[in-house]
């Protein structure tokens, strides 16, 4: 993940004391581009917990995972995954388990 420095706030509201949190549905949400770095082609995928994006994926997982939301979008249902919080010195950091397409026989540009 990517430019979670910008949600800081918002994933400490959801921490709150704990140093660490399971969560068990984030959302993945395609966006032409990442309002962080805008000059970054896209698409880009933000990952939202609840009612707020909390980072993006890298470029490169965006890519990669592009085909597997569309399908999954293309089902009628919304795309997610679990993943956890973690407090360290720095920032709250944000983990994802995510299915990999290549698993699922949804490789970039196919789908």
């Amino acid at each position: 993940m990517t430019c979670e420095e910008h949600y800081q706030d918002f994933l400490a509201r959801l921490l709150k004391a704990n140093t660490r949190l399971t969560v068990p549905l984030a959302r993945l949400v395609e966006h032409s581009v990442n309002p962080h770095k805008p000059k970054q082609a896209g698409p880009a995928v933000a990952v939202a917990i609840g009612d707020g994006v909390v980072g993006y994926l890298t470029p490169a997982m965006a890519e990669r995972y592009v085909p597997l939301i569309r399908h999954v979008l293309g089902q009628t249902a919304d795309p997610t995954c679990s993943g956890s919080l973690k407090r360290t010195e720095k920032q709250i950091e944000v983990r994802l388990e995510v299915a990999h397409p290549d698993h699922l026989g949804l490789r970039a540009g196919s789908g």
